[in-house]
């Protein structure tokens, strides 16, 4: 029987959840979920175990029902309460961080269109578009958003989609005429301290989740080898060792492409990690090490969408 390997992905853990925006999960429900992965005859390994048995072609020291747990964004609360909760219960993981997270210490992009769609109504956002400009996304069909985020109701899909596949000024400028708050305070609170990031570095932890957390595919080669050369520099720089897998940002195919692919061979990388859904064979792992499939928090046990899954 082959290896088959579960990755689950997390991004936001908290208490209090908010009305719109985001969707973080509980602690409890953490706690819960991991305790359900385990009780379906799954067991936990490593981000290095995995990449070990990658690069050696052989899954045998792999359990044959694996499970590997992720984090994407290098987000405090990841570490505060994810990372916590799996100490306790001796499970490792991968936290992908996005690295000029590290040095700017500033909203990144993504973060800035979540902080703003938790305090400002979709449809407020959908009206002030027209002041930007975005003319490029008016003939879409609404199909077009809801297939690349399927969880949302047509609003927030148009809003995400436009927002995260636009140019990068739109942003800024919502933010900026909507919100009032410091933003490097609003960094300091959302990401890692780089005193975390190198505990979870010294225990083999760390990923990429680029540099800039763009859509890499809609790059050019060159902006998508630079961007993932940055990224890896600057952590092995701030933290030594190595960098060894990458997380693509959105994970779909605005991301994930074959010029992708071959810049995190040229780098060095060992696997990459995508956002297509279902359960891997070790086999096609060997075969695509940087096509790996991850499930999402709401795929898997206790989610909104785990009945969509037989395969678990």
């Amino acid at each position: 029987m082959a290896v088959k390997l579960l990755v689950c992905n997390y991004h936001y853990i908290r208490d209090v959840i908010p009305r719109r925006g985001i969707h973080p999960i509980t602690p409890s429900f953490f706690e819960d979920q991991l305790d359900l992965i385990h009780s379906n005859g799954y067991e936990f390994i490593s981000l290095h175990s995995l990449n070990e048995n990658i690069k050696n072609s052989n899954s045998e020291n792999l359990p044959k029902k694996s499970c590997l747990i992720t984090f994407d964004d290098g987000l405090r609360e990841s570490y505060d309460i994810g990372f916590s909760i799996m100490s306790k219960k001796g499970i490792p993981g991968a936290f992908f961080i996005i690295s000029d997270a590290i040095h700017n210490r500033k909203l990144l992009d993504v973060h800035k269109i979540h902080y703003l769609r938790s305090v400002i109504s979709d449809e407020d956002i959908l009206n002030y578009f027209p002041s930007l400009g975005c003319n490029e996304f008016s003939q879409l069909d609404d199909s077009v958003f809801l297939s690349v985020y399927h969880y949302d109701d047509y609003r927030a899909a148009k809003v995400k989609y436009i927002l995260n596949f636009s140019k990068r000024a739109f942003v800024d400028m919502l933010f900026d005429h909507f919100i009032s708050d410091d933003e490097g305070k609003l960094a300091e609170d959302l990401y890692m301290t780089k005193e975390q990031m190198l505990d979870l570095h010294s225990l083999g932890f760390l990923g990429t989740h680029s540099d800039q957390h763009l859509p890499l595919a809609t790059l050019s080669k060159d902006d998508i080898y630079n961007d993932i050369k940055c990224s890896i520099q600057k952590i092995e720089n701030s933290f030594g060792g190595i960098v060894d897998s990458i997380s693509y940002p959105y994970g779909d195919s605005s991301s994930v492409s074959d010029d992708v692919i071959s810049a995190c061979s040229d780098v060095g990388l060992t696997s990459g990690f995508t956002m297509t859904r279902g359960i891997n064979d070790f086999n096609d792992i060997i075969r695509s090490p940087f096509m790996i499939k991850r499930m999402d928090t709401n795929d898997i046990f206790n989610g909104r969408h785990a009945s969509t899954y037989d395969e678990l």
